[in-house]
C-alpha cells in the first residue's frame, strides 16, 4: 500500500468513512514526484501510466508513442512489477491517486 511521507499525509483530505471503500487522494506535483521516486519509474514507464490511467489500451499506447504493442507489454509488466500490482486498474488508481 502506498504510504506517503508524514507531511504529506497531513496536507491530504481523505474520506473518514468505512476503511473497506476506496479513498480518494488527489496528488499534487511533489507527491507525484515522491510515487514516481519511490517505485523508479521509468520516463516511458510514466509516460505509459499516465495513459493507463486514461484509459488507452497497449495498441493505442503503442501507435502513440510510436513503438511496438510488444514493447508497450513490456513497459507495462515492468510497472505493474515496481508498483507491486497485478492489474492495469490498479496502476491506473495508483496514477489516478487512489489508494486501496
Amino acid at each position: 500500500m502506498l504510504q506517503l511521507p508524514k507531511s504529506s499525509r497531513e496536507n491530504l483530505k481523505m474520506d473518514d468513512s468505512s476503511s473497506k471503500k476506496t479513498k480518494l487522494i488527489l496528488l499534487d506535483k511533489k507527491q507525484w514526484a515522491y510515487v514516481q521516486n519511490l517505485y523508479n519509474l521509468t520516463p516511458r514507464e510514466r509516460e505509459v501510466l499516465r495513459l493507463i490511467e486514461q484509459g488507452y489500451s497497449n495498441r493505442e499506447i503503442a501507435d502513440l508513442m510510436t513503438v511496438e504493442v510488444g514493447t508497450v507489454k513490456n513497459f507495462v509488466h515492468s510497472l505493474l512489477h515496481k508498483l507491486g500490482v497485478r492489474r492495469r486498474s490498479q496502476a491506473a488508481r495508483y496514477a489516478l491517486g487512489l489508494q486501496i
